[in-house]
């Protein structure tokens, strides 16, 4: 290698050594730059986690709400490097998207993966699982940009390749000026040395030279040198040249200084960090541009060692505010007697440097926030640090509790045990009492020696309402306080309380007590507050859970029942719709029947004499009968039905209806009767009681699972209701009773709730028996129920018996006929006249207006509901205000008499039609006596 080398010419030597120092450079800052990619790399995956981490840690503490949502979200949507956030729940929907529909497509190959990270060209995406009390309740999925890493990895190439680039160049005008300005002197001077060998010069100073070889050929020149100094000093005039401009270019600021600090020298990188012109930063001090506390610990340290200072690291003062950290480097530079003459000191700005470790330690704190504060306190002696592990460990273990009791049991145990105290006392803030409830102690036996605390000036409630822990020595003691604490007043104690609770959440006051001549210290007070704030904050995570637990059941079961609110109106909107059509159609056929019915009866009352037409005439009363039943039972309903109550013998009815029913049960059911003897009549509607005995029915049909028997009883029974302190009364019994399964207690609570049903849906509305109870109550009846599981059931209802009827007054009376039915009219007009009642009639309301200006004497009109121009109501104000003493019937085929009687009309009855002579006779009769003040409520 040596001759290798030897055979180069000092230029060509030159330039190898040049190329060996670019190889050098090269090779390091490739190295540099790939070692700070697998940084970058690094960091930028520590970043992302410690941003994900963070999320799910915020999504965890609370409930998921919008508002809740947004705040807990908010670490990841401020985060610079963050693309898009995606949280989904335990059953993978959805719950919140940010951003995500740009990489809708890299989101869901993602999701349908078990990766929990991936990296692709320009995003990494991080998988997270969310736990709620250690149970799954969803992943949050967040996608990073790597546009930073690759902004910085391209920053980094753009930095080393300026720098090779720029030592490169200077490597070569430094090669080029050496091999041109070193080697060419040197080539002229030996050529000098030749020439003066040749007796062109002389030299007062003389080298060995009469051998041969390098160290006679240096004599030579050297001898040769020395006449020609003026020459060599001219050389190293330029030399200094060229170290000036290795000076100017070097890419670190470099000063240079007398002992005092004063710049002597400064390149244009200097000017640049100082931020100062370099005419000003030649006159300026370094005392005054790296601050007097940096310059006097460099001065002090150059004093003690006298040595160079390397790696000092500083902040530079501003005056803009913006710091500016340093490393400082300083060499000593000494003249050839030793003396200290100047500094020669280079800066470098690390700032960018100190800031990434800032923010990475800063991302480090936050997690550990906790722990870092309790190690700062107490790191003092391996017994500390003993305890303060003991500490994290155990509020790790107080937040994972899963119950209340739990949490403070783990306060009153271990509590006690960190501080060494001899007894430990928990109570609990109950807020309904307002009172401190005594509910843990140390040893659990003192627990029976204490009671509740009302609001009191203790120090129970002190530290309950100041919310802040105190130490109590013996002499603080009142006996108030030995009496709600339980303890011997000739006892000596140390006592130290403390809130349980966390901010404005109070839970209550926990006590330590120590016997003397043992005390607590002020470690101690520092070690149980934080101990009782983290149970605290476990409480308060504790009950909010609970609480957005039992929000999201009742939110669960109020849309439930919402659904089925639902379902019913839609169903009752259905059945108001065809009430309406069907109260339409009835009211067309009883006016049809309105017209048959009295003419029937007029037919009857005429024929006396003639049986076989009587025969006849009996066999169309029965059919209209039945027709104005099927009428009744339409507007029932429409719910348009008016109650039409008259007197029932309840054995009778039951074998008109028992028929009908036999029919509705089918084959497989047999209806039998148990009917009593001499029954009393009651006063009842006939078609609400056929409804109450087919609802009864039907519940029966339904309740037997094959076949069976339902029996209809009547009888006569003394009977007063379980809650009444009133003796029995007789009351007509009806029973209906069935060989079913019978009924559950449970279901016997409900049984009469509206909606209320034990059917599959579709198969019943659940009002069967609530209309059932409606009907009566109504009646002034009572229902009661035997059932037993497996045997059957009996429904008894009973109804008072009706009262002895009244005799009837002669009628003698002139009646007003007002209907725009000429048939209606002319019926009506017979009937009344059969009844003896002079009659005259109106087709429409303005002649029933002229009818009683001309007639000054009229009893009663019966008024027709609906009329062409003027209605029944107008027609009535009208005649009320001619003759306000006259009586007033309105008359109606709609039977909903209750709508149809406007407030303000003032009338004495109601005549429903169709109707036949006994209630035409009963209705009028009650109007004509009623008084005028008070209308007829038949």
């Amino acid at each position: 290698m040596k001759r290798l080398i030897d055979t180069f010419s000092l230029r060509g030597r030159i330039w190898l050594m040049a190329i060996g120092i670019w190889m050098i450079v090269a090779i390091i800052s490739l190295v540099d730059f790939f070692a700070h990619k697998n940084t970058l790399e690094n960091l930028f995956w520590h970043k992302a986690n410690t941003v994900i981490q963070t999320v799910a840690v915020n999504l965890e503490s609370g409930e998921w709400q919008d508002g809740f949502l947004q705040q807990a979200l908010a670490a990841g949507e401020n985060a610079p490097d963050v693309a898009f956030l995606y949280v989904e729940d335990s059953t993978a929907a959805a719950v919140y998207k940010l951003h995500t529909e740009k990489f809708a497509g890299q989101l869901q190959t993602f999701l349908q993966n078990n990766d929990m990270q991936q990296r692709s060209e320009n995003l990494l995406l991080i998988k997270h699982p969310l736990f709620f009390n250690e149970v799954p309740g969803g992943t949050v999925i967040a996608g990073f940009n790597t546009q930073w890493i690759n902004a910085r990895q391209t920053e980094r190439i753009n930095l080393t390749l300026m720098i090779v680039g720029g030592f490169s160049l200077f490597l070569f005008i430094f090669t080029f000026l050496m091999a041109r300005y070193v080697t060419e002197p040197i080539s002229w001077a030996t050529k000098k040395i030749h020439r003066y060998r040749e007796g062109k010069g002389k030299s007062y100073v003389r080298l060995a030279d009469g051998g041969n070889g390098d160290i006679f050929e240096l004599g030579r020149a050297f001898n040769h040198l020395a006449d020609n100094i003026d020459e060599q000093m001219e050389s190293a005039t330029q030399y200094q040249n060229y170290l000036e401009a290795f000076f100017s270019l070097s890419p670190t600021p470099l000063l240079i200084t007398d002992t005092v600090g004063n710049i002597e020298k400064a390149n244009h990188n200097a000017s640049m960090l100082f931020e100062i012109e370099p005419e000003r930063l030649l006159n300026s001090n370094l005392q005054a541009l790296i601050g007097p506390g940096n310059f006097n610990v460099i001065k002090n340290q150059i004093n003690e060692s006298g040595s160079d200072i390397k790696g000092y690291v500083g902040v530079l003062p501003s005056s803009s505010g913006d710091q500016k950290i340093v490393e400082i480097n300083l060499s000593l530079l000494y003249n050839s007697q030793r003396v200290l003459q100047n500094y020669i000191i280079s800066i470098v700005n690390i700032t960018d440097n100190i800031q990434t470790q800032h923010e990475i330690l800063a991302s480090q704190i936050n997690r550990a926030k906790l722990d870092r504060e309790i190690q700062e306190t107490f790191l003092k002696t391996r017994e500390e640090n003993k305890r303060l592990n003991t500490i994290i460990q155990l509020n790790q273990e107080t937040i994972e509790q899963d119950s209340a009791g739990k949490i403070l049991d783990m306060l009153v145990s271990h509590g006690k045990d960190l501080i060494d105290a001899r007894e430990c006392i928990v109570f609990i803030w109950e807020k309904n009492q307002r009172a401190l409830i005594p509910a843990k102690t140390s040893p659990s036996t003192k627990l029976k020696q204490l009671k509740t605390i009302q609001s009191s000036d203790g120090l129970i409630w002190r530290t309950f309402r100041e919310n802040q822990p105190f130490i109590w020595k013996n002499s603080a003691l009142e006996a108030l306080d030995y009496e709600e604490l339980g303890l011997d007043k000739t006892g000596k104690y140390d006592l130290y309380t403390a809130p349980i609770g966390v901010e404005e959440f109070q839970y209550g006051v926990i006590v330590y007590i120590q016997h003397a001549p043992k005390a607590f210290s002020v470690d101690d007070l520092q070690i149980i507050a934080r101990f009782a704030r983290q149970a605290g904050m476990a409480l308060n995570k504790f009950f909010l859970s609970q609480k957005m637990k039992d929000r999201n059941d009742s939110l669960r079961r109020l849309n439930g029942e919402l659904h089925k609110t639902r379902q019913k109106a839609i169903k009752l909107e259905k059945m108001a719709n065809l009430g309406r059509l069907i109260g339409g159609v009835a009211h067309d056929f009883n006016n049809i029947i309105g017209i048959i019915k009295p003419n029937v009866d007029l037919l009857k009352m005429g024929t006396a004499n003639y049986p076989d037409l009587q025969k006849r005439i009996l066999i169309i009363k029965d059919a209209v009968d039945n027709a104005t039943g099927l009428i009744r039972q339409l507007f029932m309903a429409s719910r348009n039905q008016q109650e039409e109550r008259i007197s029932v013998q309840p054995s009778e009815f039951i074998e008109q209806v028992l028929e009908m029913f036999r029919r509705l049960m089918g084959k497989k059911i047999t209806v039998e009767t148990e009917l009593g003897e001499n029954i009393p009549r009651i006063i009842a509607d006939p078609v609400q009681l056929q409804q109450v005995l087919m609802n009864l029915a039907i519940n029966a049909r339904d309740a037997i699972a094959k076949s069976g028997t339902i029996t209809f009883i009547t009888s006569l029974e003394n009977y007063a209701p379980a809650d009444s302190e009133a003796p029995p009364k007789p009351y007509v019994r009806i029973s209906v009773k069935d060989t079913g399964g019978g009924i559950s207690r449970q279901n016997m609570r409900r049984i009469f709730e509206p909606f209320f049903t034990t059917k599959e849906t579709g198969k019943g509305t659940g009002l069967g028996l609530s209309i059932v109870m409606d009907i009566v109550k109504s009646h002034n009846g009572f229902i009661d129920i035997d059932t037993k599981l497996g045997r059957g059931t009996t429904f008894h209802i009973y109804i008072p018996p009706a009262p002895m009827p009244k005799k009837k007054s002669k009628p003698g009376a002139t009646v007003l006929v007002v209907d725009d039915e000429a048939l209606f009219r002319e019926s009506l007009q017979d009937s009344l006249k059969s009844l003896g009642y002079n009659v005259y009639q109106a087709a429409d309301g303005e002649a029933a207006l002229r009818r009683v200006k001309e007639k000054k004497k009229i009893d009663l009109a019966i008024v027709d509901l609906t009329m062409p121009q003027l209605n029944g109501i107008a027609t009535i104000r009208s005649i009320q205000e001619i003759a306000p003493d006259m009586r007033i019937l309105l008359s109606s085929g709609y039977n909903d008499k209750e709508n149809l009687i406007h407030e303000h009309v003032n009338i004495h009855g109601f005549l429903p039609k169709p109707y036949n002579l006994e209630e035409l006779e009963d209705i009028v009769k009650q109007a004509l006596s009623a008084k005028q003040s008070e209308p007829s409520s038949s």
